[in-house]
């Protein structure tokens, strides 16, 4: 049974561009960020669900859960 998501992992064409989109509909924030994919986090609520905004072609959507 699935306690708490950690992790949405999202591919888009461009992260940075996807990011910008999250920070303004829904008032996300960066937390980290690297070559290839960003990491967001929500403004309210569970602190610890991440959204990762990535471009890596070897990675499908994915749902990481505790």
């Amino acid at each position: 049974m699935f306690k708490q998501i950690d992790c949405v992992m999202i591919k888009v064409a461009d992260p940075w561009e996807a990011a910008k989109y999250y920070q303004r509909v829904f008032g996300m924030t960066p937390i980290w960020e690297d070559e290839q994919s960003i990491g967001m986090r929500f403004p309210e609520g569970d602190r610890g669900t991440e959204l990762v905004l990535h471009c890596i072609e070897a990675i499908p959507v994915e749902v990481d859960v505790n």
